[in-house]
């Protein structure tokens, strides 16, 4: 029987990931595709401030691979990324739920719990208190 880590690239790939449910009017997702290629949506205020778009692998059970291949600003696209932030190698934890978290107009339960052990993705809105670092699905 295979742990929970080993079955990450099919549980990743099965719904999109939400950080951020705490708060009202607040969109953080990452969408993880079968095809290796993804997207992490970060919007607030009723706007939509970035989608950064990615391709990914898992390196081993405990550390996932991010090539970033674009970033739109609200209807923008930026020039590029800047090579430092072109990719990253980050390690991350999967588990099981269910999970509780309180959003703003009710409770809802989760069956999975992403979390990275730090922020995988540019242009995250962050600060030490909350990073955004786990993800629900």
């Amino acid at each position: 029987m295979s742990t929970l880590q080993e079955q990450a690239p099919d549980i990743l790939t099965r719904e999109s990931w939400q950080a951020g449910l705490q708060y009202y009017d607040f969109l953080l997702r990452a969408t993880f595709r079968a095809d290796g290629s993804g997207e992490h949506e970060y919007g607030e205020a009723q706007g939509m401030r970035s989608t950064v778009t990615f391709r990914y692998h898992i390196v081993d059970s405990t550390h996932i691979h991010f090539e970033f291949t674009g970033i739109e600003y609200g209807e923008e696209e930026a020039e590029g990324l800047e090579e430092a932030d072109a990719s990253r190698t980050v390690a991350f934890e999967l588990e099981e739920g269910p999970f509780t978290v309180e959003e703003p107009y009710e409770v809802k339960e989760y069956c999975y719990r992403l979390r990275f052990a730090n922020d995988p993705f540019p242009d995250t809105p962050s600060d030490d208190k909350d990073p955004f670092l786990t993800y629900y699905a």
